[in-house]
C-alpha cells in the first residue's frame, strides 16, 4: 500500500510519472511554439491567436456575445485585447486591441450589457456591443489598492471584487474600510447601493471565486501550511455556509488520505516550488472552474475545480463534493526546466478551458500566450451554443429556460433577466408561485426567486411570507433572502419567530436574516437568543456572530450590553462571540474588557489576543492597553505576553512604549520576552540596541529569539551593527538556521558594502547552506542578481551556486531583463 505523496519533491516525481503515459500522438501534435507543455493522454491543446504577439497576459473574460476579452501587461502598462464572439467549436479571432485611458489594468468581468475593470486604483466600466466597446468609462467604485492582486467575478447579486486593502468610496455613501493584509470579499452591488464587505480571510489569499447557478460563491483559500481550501458562500444570505478541506486519497486501497501541500520545500526542488513571487505577489494558484464536465454515463453536471499552480506550473481537476477526497488529477505541467508561469484561468461557453501565461525556453525571447485545452472526447463537455439567442426570447421562454440542467444556459438566462431589470419582478413572482405549487422544477422556483431577490424584493413580499410558513429548508431560505431586503416590523417578527424553531438550520437561516434587516430591534432579538444558546454550538455562535455584525453599531451596543449585564454562563458566551468578531469599531471597546470586574484571566488573555489580530488590518488605538499594563505590579505572563503583542501590532503616540518593552526583554518567559521584542521594533527604541546586541550574542537562546533582536537592530540600518551582526556567520558555535536566516536578513537589509562582506562568509558554505539561504532570499530580487554576478565572476564555487542560483532566478527571468540574462550565462 502507498500513500499519494504529499511533499513537492515526492509529488513532483508523482506528476512526471503520472505524465508519462501520455501518447505520442498527443506529445507530438502540439504546436511547437507551446512545446513546454505536457498534457495528459485524454486532453488536447491548441494555441489561440497565434498572431498576436503577447507580452503577460494576466486577465481573461467572457462577455454575453461570446466575445473573449484579454488583458496584457508589459512594462509600459496594460492593453485590452478583444476577439469577437464566434459560435460551436471555433476559436475567437479578429483580435483588435480596445483603445481606453487605462495604463494599469489588474482584472476584468463582464455582466449584461457592462465590461467591468479593476484599474488604477477605481473599478469602471463599459458599454458592450457585440464589436466592442462603447460610450464613455462610468467610475463605478473607487479607493481600490493600485498595487497587488484584484479578483472580479459577476454574479446575479452584484460584482464579487476581491483585493487586499483598500478604502473603498461609492457616490456619497460612507467609506468602506477593508482590513490590510487580508484577502477580502466585496459585494458591489448593480443598482449603485453601498459596496459591502462581505468576508475577509486572516494570512491566506482567497480567490478567484467562482458562482454557480444556484446562488453560491466557490473559491479556494490558501493556508499557511501549504494547504488548500475550498469555501463556499451563500451569496444570498451572505455568509460562508461550508468549508472543503482538499484532501488527495491514498493510492489504490483508498486508506488515509493527506492534504495536497503547495509550498513546502525539499533539498533538491525548494525553488522550484517556491511562492512564485513577481513584484512582491505572493499568486500560489490561478483559480477555479466550476461545472465543466458531464458524468459518465449520466445527464447531471459534475463540478470540477481546476487550478493552475505557478512554478512549476500544473494544472489539476478535483472532482467536487462534501468533501473533495479523490486522487487529483494533472492535466497539464511544464516538462524540463522552461521558464513558464501561469496567469489567468477561464472557461468559454462554447467549450474549452483557457489557460494564459508567459513562457521562454533556452536563449530565446519571454512572450505571452493563450492556450485552450479540451478533453479528446468533445462529448463531455458541457457547451452552450445558443448564448446568442437568449436575447430574442420572450418573457415566457426566457423563464422556462431557469429549468434546464446546463450551467452555461442558466448564467446566460440568469444575465438576460437582470438585463432586462425590474420589469420582469411580475414574471418572476407568477413563475415561481406556479413551479412550487405544482411541484415541479423547484430549483428553477427557487433560482427565480434569487433573481426577485436582487431586482425587487418588494415585488416578492406576499411570495415570502408565505413561503416563510414551511418548514422545507430551500423554500425558507428563499424566503428569507427577500425578507432580509424588506424593513418592516412585520418582516422582523416573522423571522424573530423562527430564531425558536426545532430546527437548527432554519433558525441560522432566520438569523441571518435578521441580521441583515439591521436596526436595533434586530440586534436585540439576537442577542437575547444568545444568551440561551448552548456553548457546545460552534457553528450556531458563529452563525450568530455574523448575525450581530451585519447590525453594525447596533449589534455591537447589544453584545456589549449583555457583557455588562449578564450572567457568568452569559458572559462567558458573550465573550467567545466578542473574539469573533470583524469590526473595526469593536476595537475600542478594549478599555471596558480590560477593567471589567468579572473577567477571568483566560477570558481577558482571549480578547487581547483576538484586539492584536485585528488591529493588524485596521488602524486602532491601543493607547488603554499602555495605560492598564502601566497600572499594573504583578501580571501573569500570558497575560504580559498578549498586551505587548497587542501594543506591537499597533504601537501608541507615546515615547513610554519603548522603556516598557525593554524592562521585558530579560523576563524569564520566553513569549514574553519576543512580545517585547516586538514592541522593541515597533516604538523604534534604540536605546535597546545593547541588550539586543546580547541577545544575538547568546548561543543558548533560542535561534527564533536571536534572529528577531538581530532583524531589529538591522531595521534601524546602524553601520556598526551591520558590522558586529557579519561576524556571526563565522561564528560555527551557532546552528547552521541561524546562519542562513542571518544572511538573508543581511542580505535584506544591507547594501552593495553589506552583500561584499556577507560574500566572504558565503564562500566556504556547503551547497546545503547554500541552497536554505537561497529559499529564504527568494523573493529578493537583488542580492539574488549580487550573487548570480559574483559566481559568473569566480567569487563563489560555480558547482556549488550555478544550479540554485538558476532555480531562484527562473521565476524572475521572465519578466525582467537582468535575470534572463544571469539565468542564461549561469546555464552556460
Amino acid at each position: 500500500m502507498m500513500k499519494l505523496l504529499t511533499h513537492p519533491a515526492k509529488l513532483c516525481c508523482w506528476v512526471v510519472l503520472g505524465l508519462i503515459g501520455a501518447s505520442t500522438a498527443a506529445d507530438t501534435s502540439k504546436p511547437a511554439p507551446l512545446a513546454f507543455l505536457r498534457l495528459a493522454p485524454d486532453w488536447s491543446f491548441e494555441e489561440v491567436l497565434p498572431e498576436v504577439k503577447l507580452n503577460l497576459p494576466i486577465a481573461l473574460a467572457f462577455d454575453r456575445h461570446g466575445g473573449l476579452w484579454l488583458v496584457d501587461r508589459s512594462d509600459h502598462g496594460t492593453r485590452l485585447i478583444h476577439c469577437r464572439g464566434v459560435q460551436g467549436n471555433v476559436l475567437p479571432q479578429d483580435a483588435q486591441v480596445v483603445p481606453t485611458k487605462l495604463k494599469q489594468i489588474a482584472a476584468i468581468c463582464a455582466w449584461g450589457d457592462w465590461l467591468y475593470l479593476a484599474a488604477q486604483g477605481q473599478l469602471i466600466r463599459y458599454r458592450l456591443k457585440e464589436t466592442g466597446l462603447e460610450g464613455p468609462e462610468e467610475v463605478v467604485l473607487r479607493g481600490l489598492p493600485e498595487s497587488g492582486p484584484i479578483h472580479l467575478t459577476a454574479t446575479p447579486q452584484g460584482i464579487w471584487l476581491g483585493t487586499v486593502g483598500g478604502r473603498l468610496t461609492r457616490g456619497g455613501e460612507p467609506p468602506t474600510v477593508l482590513p490590510a493584509l487580508a484577502s477580502s470579499w466585496v459585494l458591489v452591488p448593480y443598482d449603485g447601493s453601498k459596496a459591502r464587505l462581505m468576508h475577509w480571510e486572516n494570512g491566506s489569499w482567497c480567490g478567484p471565486a467562482v458562482p454557480d447557478a444556484d446562488g453560491f460563491l466557490h473559491w479556494l483559500a490558501a493556508l499557511h501550511d501549504g494547504g488548500l481550501r475550498g469555501q463556499v458562500w451563500d451569496m444570498h444570505l451572505q455568509c460562508r455556509v461550508s468549508d472543503l478541506p482538499l484532501l488527495a486519497q491514498g493510492a489504490d486501497d483508498g486508506e488515509a488520505t493527506e492534504r495536497v501541500a503547495w509550498e513546502k520545500f525539499s533539498d533538491l526542488v525548494q525553488t522550484r516550488w517556491s511562492e512564485g513571487v513577481t513584484a512582491g505577489i505572493r499568486t500560489p494558484y490561478v483559480g477555479p472552474i466550476f461545472e465543466y464536465l458531464r458524468r459518465e454515463g449520466e445527464q447531471t453536471l459534475d463540478r470540477v475545480y481546476l487550478w493552475a499552480k505557478v512554478w512549476p506550473g500544473q494544472l489539476f481537476e478535483f472532482p467536487s463534493g462534501s468533501r473533495i477526497e479523490a486522487k487529483p488529477k494533472v492535466r497539464l505541467s511544464i516538462q524540463g526546466l522552461a521558464q513558464a508561469w501561469f496567469t489567468a484561468l477561464a472557461s468559454a461557453p462554447h467549450g474549452g478551458i483557457y489557460i494564459a501565461g508567459r513562457w521562454r525556453s533556452g536563449r530565446g525571447p519571454a512572450r505571452g500566450f493563450v492556450a485552450r485545452l479540451l478533453p479528446q472526447r468533445s462529448d463531455k463537455v458541457v457547451r452552450y451554443h445558443d448564448w446568442h439567442r437568449v436575447a430574442l426570447l420572450d418573457t415566457a421562454d426566457l423563464l422556462e429556460r431557469l429549468a434546464t440542467n446546463n450551467p452555461w444556459e442558466i448564467r446566460a438566462v440568469q444575465e438576460e433577466i437582470c438585463r432586462r431589470g425590474p420589469n420582469l419582478a411580475p414574471a418572476l413572482v407568477e413563475f415561481a408561485q406556479r413551479q412550487h405549487v405544482q411541484a415541479l422544477h423547484s430549483t428553477a422556483a427557487l433560482r427565480a426567486v434569487a433573481l426577485l431577490a436582487a431586482l425587487d424584493a418588494r415585488a416578492g413580499r406576499n411570495l415570502a411570507l408565505e413561503w416563510s410558513q414551511q418548514g422545507e429548508i430551500p423554500q425558507f431560505s428563499a424566503s428569507a433572502m427577500l425578507l432580509s431586503r424588506l424593513p418592516n416590523a412585520e418582516t422582523r417578527l416573522v423571522l424573530t419567530r423562527r430564531l425558536s424553531d426545532g430546527q437548527a438550520q432554519l433558525r441560522r437561516i432566520a438569523a441571518l436574516a435578521l441580521g441583515a434587516l439591521g436596526g436595533s430591534e434586530a440586534a436585540s432579538s439576537l442577542v437575547q437568543f444568545l444568551r440561551v444558546l448552548d456553548e457546545r454550538d460552534d457553528e450556531g455562535l458563529h452563525v450568530l456572530v455574523r448575525s450581530i455584525e451585519l447590525c453594525e453599531a447596533d449589534g455591537l451596543t447589544a453584545l456589549s450590553e449583555l457583557l455588562d449585564t449578564g450572567s457568568a454562563t452569559e458572559l462567558n458566551i458573550a465573550t467567545k462571540a466578542w473574539t469573533l468578531l470583524r469590526q473595526p469599531e469593536a476595537l475600542d471597546y478594549v478599555r471596558k474588557f480590560l477593567h471589567h470586574p468579572h473577567l477571568r484571566l483566560e477570558q481577558r488573555q482571549a480578547l487581547l489576543r483576538w484586539w492584536a489580530n485585528l488591529a493588524k488590518h485596521y488602524q486602532a488605538d491601543s493607547s488603554p492597553i499602555l495605560q492598564w499594563l502601566e497600572a499594573q505590579s504583578n501580571v501573569p505572563a500570558e497575560l504580559l505576553a498578549e498586551a505587548l503583542h497587542a501594543l506591537a501590532q499597533a504601537p501608541p503616540k507615546s515615547d513610554r512604549l519603548g522603556p516598557l518593552a525593554e524592562r521585558y526583554l530579560t523576563h524569564s518567559s520566553l513569549t514574553v520576552r519576543l512580545a517585547a521584542l516586538s514592541c522593541v521594533r515597533a516604538s523604534q527604541h534604540t536605546a535597546s540596541s545593547p541588550v539586543l546586541l546580547r541577545m544575538v550574542s547568546e548561543n543558548a537562546r533560542s535561534t527564533q529569539e536571536r534572529l528577531w533582536a538581530a532583524e531589529t537592530l538591522l531595521s534601524w540600518r546602524n553601520r556598526d551593527i551591520l558590522t558586529v551582526l557579519v561576524g556571526h556567520l563565522g561564528d560555527h558555535t551557532a546552528s547552521q538556521t541561524f546562519r542562513e536566516q542571518l544572511a538573508a536578513l543581511l542580505m535584506t537589509y544591507g547594501d552593495k558594502s553589506t552583500y561584499t562582506a556577507v560574500l566572504e562568509h558565503l564562500r566556504s558554505w556547503p551547497q546545503e547552506m547554500v541552497r536554505e539561504t537561497l529559499v529564504w532570499l527568494r523573493s529578493r530580487k537583488e542580492p539574488l542578481l549580487f550573487l548570480a554576478e559574483a559566481c559568473l565572476q569566480n567569487k563563489l564555487d560555480a558547482k556549488t551556486w550555478r544550479q540554485p542560483l538558476q532555480e531562484v532566478l527562473a521565476l524572475w527571468a521572465i519578466t525582467d531583463p537582468r535575470a534572463e540574462h544571469y539565468f542564461d550565462l549561469l546555464g552556460e
